[in-house]
């Protein structure tokens, strides 16, 4: 299983350029509902799936920037109000199965 700042990287990108943010957000939620561990194949911990929910957080607030498999990363110049997206978290957060 790639790390937890690894998944949440791609999700968080992957709901930023989705077009509809509602599926964006039941995207996350099935893939975090999906992911096992590689060494059990049981799924993740409910510890686990709500680490990778705050690391979204950061990564679509700002507060980490989002990085690229090349290792680039984007910096962001200015903070915008992404209430918004903060709100689909808690959206998230409700849905995935604990």
């Amino acid at each position: 299983m790639a790390t937890k700042i690894e998944i949440a990287n791609r999700l968080a990108m992957s709901f930023v350029k989705s077009t509809s943010k509602e599926e964006g957000a039941n995207l996350i939620i099935r893939e975090l509902n999906s992911l096992t561990y590689d060494n059990t194949n049981t799924n993740i911990s409910n510890s686990d799936k709500l680490e990778i929910i705050k690391l979204i957080g950061e990564f679509i607030s700002g507060q980490r920037p989002f990085q690229y498999r090349d290792g680039g990363t984007v910096i962001i110049t200015e903070q915008k109000d992404n209430s918004n997206y903060l709100n689909v978290i808690d959206y998230i957060f409700v849905n995935v199965k604990k």
